[in-house]
């Protein structure tokens, strides 16, 4: 079975093996670790000792305008989404009936709620709203009498039918 050892254990090993007051057999057999083990340690130490000493604040620059593009870039997508979105709803509400733009509300959508596709669909949200409380059937219902009141210009509350 492997084990894991944590960083700072390794660390405090190899900081033995180089101070050199014991030796690499002495330092195994202190804590049970194969001297073949040891050595990969020291060597993976010594191979990344540099990298202590690098200039920090270059990756840390790096870093910050890597974030800073990636913001820019979603505030683009936002600004592009938002355009969209806004020319979808003008042409929805120009070239669509109410009727045709109700027929288009998901009503068993959990991923936008119905509220907001009725404000998307330029639709009035109070009977759209009152519909989506009822049951399946009741809706239907609710949905044939509002669009036979929308079609005789008569207003519909949604307590009828």
């Amino acid at each position: 079975m492997r084990k894991n050892y944590p960083a700072d254990f390794k660390a405090k090993i190899v900081l033995e093996i180089l101070r050199e007051e014991k030796s690499l057999s002495q330092i195994s057999s202190e804590y049970g670790i194969h001297t073949t083990q040891l050595n990969r340690w020291k060597k993976h130490a010594l191979e990344n000792l540099p990298q202590l000493f690098a200039d920090e604040s270059k990756g840390l620059d790096a870093m910050k305008n890597g974030y800073e593009k990636q913001l820019q870039d979603l505030y683009a997508e936002v600004g592009r989404l938002t355009t969209q979105l806004n020319w979808l709803k003008k042409n929805l509400a120009s070239e669509l009936t109410r009727n045709d733009r109700l027929a288009l509300i998901d009503w068993e959508s959990t991923e936008v709620p119905i509220k907001t596709q009725a404000e998307l669909l330029s639709i009035n949200r109070s009977p759209v709203c009152i519909i989506s409380r009822c049951s399946r059937h009741r809706r239907k219902l609710l949905l044939k009498t509002a669009l036979t009141r929308f079609i005789q210009n008569t207003p519909f509350t949604g307590h009828d039918g």
